[in-house]
């Protein structure tokens, strides 16, 4: 790529508009429950050393993140291992919030993705699918899990049946969500798994603000 084509492609970026999709990090932001909270110790001040250093300690999947394959399977890619170019995608938003308005337990499965295909055309391979359920709203001042009187959590999520579509079907890179966890929660209590006082488990993922202004995300690695 020549120079100019780089400054090009540059004007076009920025005369887009540019949104943070991230979550703020600190030490209260919701997390998946066995997680522990992010802790932050002021080692060096400017009073006293002339310069400000703070250490920072948090787990690998706090906040907005990419679960890498290795976070799954024992052996497979770890962040650092999956290239750049890996990291750009084009975004295909299935927009439920609708849906998870009426039932915060609504589950995407084949069926939804296939009407939403219907509608707007056959989701290519080696794209990034992001469910847009507007559950980001909850992760200031709200409650991510959605617990009840019983502490059980109520989350909606992708079904495995769509996973499979995506992947497998599909060929698509990665799956975005805003809550917690993929699986929604009456997906796990179907299989026989507590949801009190814990999220759920999924496949690859990146966990997003929103995804309504969204433009790449990262790749699904073997």
């Amino acid at each position: 790529m020549t120079r100019n084509a780089i400054v090009d492609a540059l004007g076009v970026l920025k005369a887009g508009r540019i949104v943070d999709l991230t979550h703020l990090v600190h030490p209260g932001i919701q997390r998946f429950g066995p997680f522990p909270a992010m802790r932050i110790e002021t080692r060096y001040t400017v009073a006293e050393s002339g310069f400000h250093v703070e250490e920072v300690t948090f787990v690998t999947q706090y906040g907005t993140h990419v679960d890498a394959p290795e976070h799954f399977v024992e052996g497979r890619r770890t962040l650092e291992r999956i290239e750049l170019e890996e990291l750009m995608l084009p975004l295909f938003v299935l927009y439920f919030e609708d849906k998870v308005a009426a039932d915060p337990e609504f589950i995407v499965h084949v069926d939804d993705i296939k009407r939403w295909e219907a509608e707007h055309g056959e989701i290519p391979a080696d794209s990034f699918v992001a469910f847009s359920s507007d559950w980001y709203h909850r992760m200031e001042g709200g409650d991510m899990n959605n617990f009840d009187a019983d502490g059980v959590a109520h989350c909606p999520g992708l079904g495995l049946d769509a996973l499979k579509y995506l992947f497998e079907e599909r060929g698509v890179t990665a799956v975005g969500h805003e809550t917690l966890d993929t699986d929604g929660s009456a997906d796990v209590r179907a299989r026989g798994a507590s949801t009190a006082r814990s999220t759920c488990s999924s496949p690859i993922t990146i966990r997003s603000r929103s995804w309504r202004t969204s433009t790449s995300c990262p790749r699904r690695a073997a």
